[in-house]
């Protein structure tokens, strides 16, 4: 397997999130809001500055992708960071957007639970 270091031959480090938001939602706010998200953000570095992407037109969602830099790769929760964005276009009133596959199957599952728990139990047992 690969061994990647991230300190060398310099500890900054570029980062990218890839994100939907709704069709519905203004190409340029949505820009403006996961910028402003990124300079904002704990452990993000304002210089160089962080860069939004209009990545794609899906069939759900408009994606971008947010690329920023960090001094050391270890200390940003990447979960964290992408709560911030998460709770920051909420906020605003712009809407994240689940992937389209990922839609479908939480509403198959949720189908299946609701005709009995007994197949739900063994939905989810089957996916575990």
């Amino acid at each position: 397997s690969m061994i990647r270091n991230f300190t060398q031959p310099n500890r900054i480090h570029a980062e990218r999130i890839r994100i939907g938001f709704s069709y519905n939602d203004p190409p340029n706010l949505a820009r403006q809001v996961l910028k402003s998200t990124a300079l904002e953000t704990k452990g993000i570095l304002l210089e160089p500055e962080p860069e939004v992407y209009t990545l794609n037109y899906e069939d759900s969602a408009v994606s971008y992708e947010v690329k920023f830099f960090i001094r050391d790769y270890g200390d940003v929760e990447r979960n964290g960071t992408i709560s911030q964005f998460h709770s920051r276009s909420a906020r605003f009133t712009i809407t994240m957007v689940l992937p389209a596959s990922r839609r479908v199957s939480i509403r198959s599952l949720a189908r299946v639970c609701r005709r009995s728990l007994l197949s739900c139990q063994s939905t989810v047992n089957s996916i575990a």
